[in-house]
């Protein structure tokens, strides 16, 4: 009699047991309608009729006992909202067949949301490890809205905080809504971490502008402070419209040192005056010197300030932009100059300064005479 028992126990938790495996995981998962702040998860099922599903997530790190559930759901899809920007999450799925008969929990599978403009401080978005040869590095989508007149508008800068411990395995560039791309930075930066101050309040990024006085592949990590990109920032001033997703593209050349995308900023002004990027010293004398630049654009006059170092202020000289030069004259020989050049656009319409250039006068031209007895008759005026 117990043997019976037993055999009909037996069969009856095995008829169970495959009742329950019967009920298939969900599977491929896949995204579209993803913002900063909301996904759309799809997936596919092959169970006949189950009664529905049910998703689980949480921001990286959170397990499946702790994530959030959702309600049973009766399609294969799940809009998630109320998302933080620039986070990375975790989520798992699970097919509910019947009562007491579900699919385990497939996943964690993994999704960032999009980074608004500025992005949050603090952010925690992994960069991989060893992507550069592999063409496999991480695409971070920046939400940019300008409004209807973003045309007016142009890219005057780019703040960036990365915390990793060997920069140098970093290439970072970013790509326009129209699919134009610079490079940023590529391999710079040993013996010290990061790009920009990793402390939590942002205010010390990494600052790439086309007016900067540094460059970048001149420079060392922590990287505080403004500094010229490898590629400029004026080949995305021909878009027009720049509204849309901006990637900042970000590849590691190397395995074990890792990192972390943590602040992003694109910073974008109206288009007013062109700053004046390219100028050269010439024809230097004890007397004067003579300053060329290309014009930019919209320029009027072209103004150029110079003092002797050491002077508080400055003086000015103000030409026709079109004239593409002037002479500098007026100096005293061998002395220490320096000297910027601001762009007028008309009326009160002018650019930031350029970067302070320095230059040294010659010493003195010494005075030619025809004879000693010049000479003879010059020095004893000069002692009487």
């Amino acid at each position: 009699m117990i043997k019976k028992l037993f055999i009909i126990l037996f069969f009856a938790f095995l008829s169970s047991w495959n009742l329950s495996s019967q009920c298939k995981d969900p599977f491929v998962p896949s995204f579209s309608e993803r913002t900063s702040n909301a996904i759309k998860i799809s997936w596919l099922d092959n169970n006949t009729a189950p009664l529905g599903y049910q998703l689980a997530h949480g921001e990286k790190g959170v397990n499946v006992q702790n994530a959030i559930k959702s309600n049973v759901l009766s399609v294969k899809n799940i809009k998630l909202e109320n998302l933080i920007s620039g986070a990375s999450y975790n989520f798992w799925i699970r097919t509910i067949c019947g009562v007491g008969d579900s699919s385990k929990w497939v996943g964690p599978y993994a999704f960032t949301t999009y980074i608004t403009n500025p992005s949050p401080c603090e952010m925690k978005i992994d960069i991989k490890d060893n992507s550069c040869s592999n063409n496999s590095g991480d695409v971070f989508f920046i939400e940019v809205d300008l409004g209807s007149n973003s045309s007016q508008y142009i890219l005057q800068s780019v703040s960036l905080i990365i915390q990793h411990t060997w920069p140098a395995d970093l290439k970072v560039e970013l790509e326009s809504p129209t699919g134009q791309s610079i490079i940023l930075s590529q391999f710079n930066g040993t013996v010290s971490d990061n790009y920009g101050s990793v402390n939590n309040d942002c205010s010390q990024p990494a600052i790439f502008s086309d007016e900067a006085c540094q460059q970048i592949n001149e420079s060392s990590p922590p990287f505080i402070g403004s500094f010229i990109p490898e590629e400029s920032l004026s080949n995305f001033n021909a878009t027009t419209n720049n509204n849309g997703l901006w990637k900042l593209k970000i590849c590691d050349d190397a395995f074990n040192d890792r990192g972390t995308l943590k602040y992003v900023k694109l910073n974008f002004e109206e288009f007013s005056c062109s700053y004046v990027h390219e100028y050269y010293v010439s024809k230097v004398n004890n007397i004067s010197y003579n300053v060329t630049w290309k014009k930019p654009d919209n320029c009027v006059n072209m103004q150029v300030y110079y003092r002797k170092k050491g002077n508080i202020n400055y003086n000015r000289k103000v030409v026709n932009c079109d004239s593409l030069s002037t002479l500098i004259d007026g100096l005293i020989a061998d002395s220490e100059y320096e000297f910027y050049m601001v762009s007028n656009c008309g009326g009160n319409n002018i650019s930031s300064p350029s970067c302070v250039s320095e230059f040294r006068t010659q010493c003195q031209l010494p005075k030619l005479y025809e004879n000693f007895d010049d000479v003879l008759r010059e020095s004893i005026h000069e002692i009487m």
